[in-house]
């Protein structure tokens, strides 16, 4: 019994994923290194994408391989390939026609595929590739071009050379020439580090990994752990022996795989979970300092910039006042500003001077100084002036709201939980009418925290 796929299957297959040229050219580049080639010069148009490289060649034992889906065929010189469908399959999506030209030591082929004409026909058939003899020390190498493209790339050559280079690092580290549409990729130096570690590994199934890292003392494009395997890196900026910590975007690391590391079918994953535990089990203990000195950094930078802006949105009424400057009188002395109130009318009369209301509010102060063993997740200081109310960074909750992804949404639950101790201070103090706020007075508890968190509406933006 045969079980050939009905042609039907490539809607399918060219159906099931997006367009994506980063996919395609990052498949033709590592055809090209599989076959051994040095130099690859890549074009790209609205209508066509093509590939040319200096590698060995298709021999006429591997011409079914490169036309056949799912079938792989093996060189000497083959380092990643090893399902038999990643150029084919990029090319199906991308583009109506395949066209194939090679010179190998067997002789100058040539081949077409046209995915619209196989889908008419119903059957799995192409024209047989025309094989032509060469002069004895011609130049090997390959032309794959995809035509008829479904859609115009629509990304940036500029993202696309940074995409190539950040991918195939190892290649070009090797000295392997790589040129997008006459520009030539240049490699990413690596960044500036302190703190550097490296460390070797080596595990009995016969894999082993290389590490080099450090704490990043700029800006840079590169940054996390970038783990490669032979000539491409397959987990570019990934978090992979980072475990929980935060600031990892102020480290970079280079993990480069040898041995029989089992890679995903488009090479960008360790799908295999033993081996991935393992990896991530290693090196974790070496990035951990890193990564220790990093949370620190990033918790005190992002404590800082949360209090700033959760302060920004405290009313108008209890927002902390700029210290006045002290002025000099005409003769030297310290001339000191009177301090302002309210008159009350009911309590001044022509005999006295005039009575002041109760004091104006002290303002108030939301700080991350609380301690999480005395206070729980905040505490409440009325006697200090300005105000103090200090939520405990170490307590779980304040912990995720700090690092909520919606930095408004993280903002606004700590600012909540601020104001409402801060309320519920004022309300349960023995004098709690000298510290109430004429927006507020005459209100229940929950008509108060509606009030105060709606007192003044500021729009936030908060850098990460």
């Amino acid at each position: 019994m045969r079980i050939e796929p009905a042609v039907n299957l490539l809607y399918s297959m060219r159906d099931s994923g997006r367009v994506d040229y980063g996919l395609l050219l990052g498949e033709g580049i590592d055809n090209a290194l599989d076959a051994g080639a040095t130099e690859i010069k890549i074009h790209i148009s609205d209508h066509q994408v093509s590939f040319r490289d200096n590698g060995s060649g298709i021999t006429r034992d591997r011409v079914s391989s490169i036309l056949t889906m799912g079938l792989h065929g093996a060189m000497t010189t083959s380092r990643l390939g090893r399902f038999g469908v990643g150029i084919k399959i990029q090319a199906l999506r991308t583009g109506d026609i395949f066209d194939v030209s090679s010179i190998s030591k067997d002789g100058r082929m040539q081949a077409h595929v046209s995915w619209p004409t196989l889908l008419r026909s119903q059957r799995w058939e192409i024209p047989d590739p025309r094989w032509r003899p060469v002069v004895a020390g011609t130049q090997t190498g390959t032309e794959i071009v995809v035509s008829e493209l479904r859609d115009a790339p629509k990304v940036s050559l500029g993202k696309l050379r940074d995409s190539i280079a950040l991918r195939f690092h190892p290649a070009l580290a090797a000295g392997v020439e790589i040129i997008v549409n006459n520009c030539r990729i240049e490699i990413f130096p690596e960044p500036a580090m302190d703190n550097v570690v490296e460390q070797n590994f080596q595990w009995p199934t016969g894999c082993s990994a290389v590490l080099r890292g450090g704490i990043l003392t700029g800006a840079s494009q590169l940054k996390r752990v970038h783990v490669g395997f032979r000539h491409r890196v397959i987990m570019p900026t990934s978090g992979l022996g980072c475990g929980m910590y935060s600031g990892i975007d102020k480290i970079f690391a280079r993990v480069q795989l040898t041995g029989p590391w089992h890679i995903g079918q488009f090479k960008d994953d360790l799908p295999d979970d033993k081996q991935r535990q393992e990896l991530d089990d290693a090196i974790h203990p070496v990035l951990r300092p890193l990564l220790e000195r990093c949370q620190t950094r990033a918790l005190t930078a992002r404590l800082e910039k949360v209090t700033e802006e959760i302060n920004n949105l405290l009313p108008i009424e209890l927002a902390r006042r700029p210290r006045r400057q002290k002025e000099a009188s005409s003769s030297g002395s310290v001339k000191r500003p009177r301090r302002s109130g309210n008159v009350d009318a009911a309590k001044s009369d022509a005999a006295n001077s005039p009575a002041k209301s109760r004091k104006p509010a002290a303002g108030l102060l939301i700080t991350f100084d609380g301690d999480m063993e005395e206070d729980g997740i905040v505490a409440v200081d009325l006697s200090a002036r300005p105000h103090r109310v200090n939520l405990c960074k170490d307590h779980p909750d304040i912990k995720r709201l700090l690092d909520a992804r919606d930095d408004l949404f993280g903002i606004k639950q700590l600012y909540f939980i601020a104001m409402q101790a801060y309320q519920y201070a004022v309300d349960i103090h023995p004098d709690r009418k000298q510290y109430e706020l004429p927006f507020i007075d005459g209100l229940n508890y929950g008509q108060k925290i509606a009030r105060l968190l709606a007192a003044q509406d500021v729009e936030i933006s908060i850098v990460a």
